[in-house]
């Protein structure tokens, strides 16, 4: 039994380009569309806001990926 919910594969990032990979990013996509129309959710929010919280995702995806994370938590 895992304790991931369905909806963690939603937030795997992109892996190195291949082929394979490539395909494997494209089935996602394609998942998510049929989950509802993702332009929607977004709907009403302030372009701004949203390019900031993209902003603050990429900046945690870097952290996460880089084994950065603890040292940042132990800093603070």
């Amino acid at each position: 039994m895992s304790r991931r919910s369905e909806f963690d594969r939603l937030k795997d990032v992109a892996k190195a380009a291949t082929l394979g990979k490539f395909k494997q990013r494209l089935a996602l996509l394609a998942d998510i569309e049929a989950i509802g129309p993702t332009r929607a959710w977004l709907e009403g929010i302030p372009p701004g806001k949203a390019a900031h919280f993209a902003g603050e995702a990429r900046v945690w995806i870097a952290l996460m990926s880089g084994g950065l994370l603890m040292p940042l938590a132990l800093t603070l």
